[in-house]
């Protein structure tokens, strides 16, 4: 919370701001009962569920809240600079309407769930002030690897910023114990909005994975990890961390990993969509489907350069 991600507003005044709005917006939204046969309880009753709707919004009148609240509120001019800037909606969802402000109900819920959009409204709005203060998260990462194998019972020996020479390289974590010992570099990545941001994300993960193998190759694990704080990659990804034998992971998977190193891999495997075992080659039987009118038939086999069709 004190992290000041810009000069007006720290991530506390943030979360506090629009945990607010989020609460405005949940009394103002109508509860509707959702039929019988679509959803109920395990009792047999219809389920309630909140409707959506437009809520009218008072500005803030005091300091940070109302910088807060600016910042969340479309520009009614917007400039070049923002519309190149702009990635999504829920960064900035108050609309200025004739004086007034409004805002989705279900928006407001969302950004206080979710603390991606404060990041990226920061980053875009005051890069340089953000600039300053994202290293905080990196170190928080280091802190929080650190202790996930320190509170486990496996008796790890954990290192950071492990720096090695000839040629010159850096670890980010070494972790050894008896029969194990893990390299994991690590990476913070916003959730992408864009196709440029995935590029971007995935050209991080991707250095990660090169760098984690190389610090296999050398010797000084036997194991290598890219471990993120949410965004773990696509099938680009995926394909260079199998051909590099190097798993991806989150944050949230560093008590199984301290844990059970074998079964963590599998099951960060597991979750990045690859199956477990290896493929035996096997044809995958052909399956149709029917979309809107058409039908699309699926056929497993592999591409002939020569045909153009």
């Amino acid at each position: 919370d004190g992290d000041q991600l810009t000069s007006r507003w720290c991530a506390g005044d943030y979360r506090r701001v629009v945990r607010h709005l989020a609460e405005f917006a949940n009394s103002q939204e109508d509860q509707i009962a959702v039929r019988q046969e679509i959803a109920t309880t395990p009792d047999g009753e219809d389920i309630a569920v909140a409707q959506p709707t437009l809520v009218w919004l008072n500005r803030p009148s005091d300091s940070p809240d109302c910088h807060v609240f600016d910042s969340l509120t479309l520009p009614g001019t917007m400039s070049r600079s923002f519309l190149w800037g702009a990635r999504a909606l829920l960064e900035t969802p108050i609309a200025n309407c004739a004086g007034r402000y409004c805002a989705l109900s279900s928006d407001l819920k969302t950004i206080a769930c979710v603390d991606d959009y404060m990041l990226r409204l920061a980053a875009r709005e005051d890069e340089r002030q953000y600039s300053r203060v994202s290293g905080l998260r990196e170190d928080r990462m280091v802190s929080a690897c650190l202790t996930a194998f320190a509170e486990s019972k496996g008796g790890w020996k954990v290192d950071s910023s492990v720096a090695l020479t000839d040629p010159p390289q850096e670890a980010d974590i070494v972790a050894a114990r008896s029969g194990d010992t893990l390299v994991i570099e690590l990476k913070s990545t916003l959730r992408p909005e864009t196709v440029w941001e995935v590029y971007k994300r995935n050209q991080d993960i991707l250095n990660g994975l090169c760098q984690a193998e190389s610090l296999v190759r050398r010797g000084v694990g036997d194991r290598g990890l890219v471990i993120t704080d949410g965004y773990r990659g696509d099938y680009m990804c995926w394909k260079e961390a199998l051909r590099r034998d190097v798993a991806i992971g989150t944050l949230g998977e560093l008590e199984d990993l301290a844990r059970d190193p074998n079964r963590a891999l599998r099951t960060m495997m597991t979750k990045a969509g690859v199956p477990a075992g290896k493929h035996d080659g096997r044809r995958l039987p052909d399956r149709n489907a029917d979309i809107f009118g058409w039908t699309l038939r699926l056929v497993d086999a592999t591409r002939d350069p020569s045909r153009e069709d």
